[in-house]
């Protein structure tokens, strides 16, 4: 085991130092505003929690109004003469047509995003208090609005928590040669900076699911040398099971990881149940408010998976009839065999440019000598498969970023074993003298490869940035925050 040492402080404040000034320059000098819907849905969610209104929602969506009104008591459908007959009928007794504390279209419960990244921008919202209403207005020169800027920090903070974590993890599973250049490449990733400023979930989820690899491997290790390893494997289901309430789309690698759980620790099958029930009692109080606002364990999250069969998620949440599934079943099929070849053919991309990243897939036939390094890349594996086909059916933009586009979790640890497997081939070439020499021009190739877009725009990213550091450069098309 590669323990830190005080060996590899030198690497570790080199990748501090310029972790911390990349990430600086993306946020002061490259944020131009909240880009994606799911960011801002998130955002004015946890505006609302941050004013004491609880989990509600500005987003109408249709099919969320009639399963509301309809289990208040009110049936949407009728004409607007039946409705006012009923209104004079409850009024004459006393009582209201509707009773808002079950329904109020204004302030509508929200059924469809996962809550732990909201719930954690409304503390922030709250500390700052930016949840007193005058705070919420564009003042001075500024053309970026603030709480966007808190946003964006937010999830900075994880990028950086992210990167930092990785290391430590990889310098424990493999070696800090390994280590230094998989955050290297983490830093330096357009893909890794722009979702580090997007607002979205992914950072978040990121440091979750890298301490979870953590914990999985320190039980895999447990077990190789007959010492306890139920608890790091409890510690492990934890932590994907904040990825899971960070974004559902977690639930698919989690799917795999309580198969690889139940497969590798002996008996076969009983060491998925803790996992299980951890997540189990982590959903329970969220599929508890779905179940009594919308009759479903999934609420309007059940909806999304037209994101990814329709190309349209509005489809169906503009849908009247509850339960209907406007796409053929025939239909169904060939989109997701589609959508998954496309995941295939975009991988490179959504894994953020990392060349090293895809000889992931050729690892897995390399054999590593410690078996807790060797079995922790089947479970990585065993999370993957089962996230493509999630990202399949929930994603509809395959590629750039996106709420349910998860490769980045992957991407990290892809690198990682990617980087060992070309290492160990490099090392076993007869001449010694130019092993040093074949490690470090692949290595400065591959970085040379991701980093090459970041630095040819890195000039005039900083130029402009002070040139308009004193209003910013708003997001087009522009939308009201």
């Amino acid at each position: 085991m590669n323990e830190p040492s005080s060996a590899s402080r030198t690497p570790f404040i080199i990748i501090l130092i310029l972790l911390l000034a990349i990430t600086g320059v993306q946020y002061f000098f490259n944020f131009n505003g909240l880009g994606t819907d799911a960011a801002m849905d998130h955002a004015q969610i946890a505006r609302n929690v941050a004013r004491g209104q609880g989990m509600t929602t500005n987003w109408l969506r249709p099919i969320q109004m009639v399963s509301g009104s309809t289990r208040a008591g009110l049936n949407p459908f009728l004409s607007d003469a039946q409705i006012h007959e009923q209104e004079a009928i409850r009024a004459g007794q006393g009582e209201t047509l509707v009773d808002p504390e079950k329904f109020n279209p204004y302030a509508l419960r929200d059924t469809r995003n996962a809550p732990l990244n909201i719930l954690t921008e409304a503390a922030v919202f709250r500390m700052a208090g930016v949840h007193k209403f005058d705070l919420w207005s564009m003042t001075g020169s500024s053309m970026i609005y603030l709480p966007d800027r808190i946003v964006a920090g937010i999830s900075c903070m994880f990028f950086i928590l992210s990167v930092l974590s990785c290391y430590y993890i990889l310098l424990r599973m493999f070696d800090v040669t390994i280590a230094c250049f998989t955050c290297l490449t983490m830093i330096l990733s357009n893909l890794f900076l722009q979702y580090a400023t997007s607002g979205l979930p992914q950072m978040m989820m990121l440091f979750f699911f890298a301490w979870g690899i953590h914990f999985l491997y320190t039980a895999l290790q447990n077990k190789e040398e007959n010492r306890a390893f139920l608890w790091p494997l409890i510690g492990s289901s934890i932590c994907f099971s904040c990825v899971c309430l960070t974004g559902w789309i977690g639930l698919w690698p989690m799917a795999g990881f309580l198969i690889f759980a139940g497969i590798r620790f002996k008996p076969h099958g009983l060491y998925c149940i803790p996992g299980l029930i951890t997540l189990l009692l982590f959903l329970a109080y969220p599929i508890y408010i779905n179940r009594s606002l919308s009759g479903g364990f999934f609420g309007t999250a059940y909806y999304t998976i037209f994101t990814g069969l329709t190309g349209n998620e509005e489809i169906a949440m503009n849908a009247l009839v509850s339960g209907s599934i406007p796409i053929a079943a025939q239909k169904v099929v060939t989109s997701v065999i589609n959508n998954i070849l496309t995941q295939g053919d975009l991988l490179y991309e959504n894994l953020g440019n990392l060349p090293l990243a895809m000889v992931f897939l050729l690892a897995l036939l390399h054999k590593f000598k410690r078996p807790e390094v060797n079995q922790s890349k089947w479970g990585i594996f065993a999370m993957w498969v089962p996230a493509v086909i999630g990202m399949a059916i929930y994603t509809s933009n395959k590629t750039g970023i996106s709420l349910g586009q998860i490769q980045i979790l992957f991407a990290p640890f892809f690198t990682a074993y990617g980087t060992a497997f070309v290492l160990n081939l490099i090392a076993r070439h007869s001449n010694k003298e130019l092993i040093s020499i074949l490690r470090g021009g692949v290595l400065l190739l591959s970085l040379l490869i991701t980093s090459l877009p970041l630095l040819l725009n890195l000039p005039h990213i900083v130029r402009v940035g002070i040139l308009t550091a004193g209003r910013g450069i708003p997001a087009w098309p522009p939308y009201y925050p």
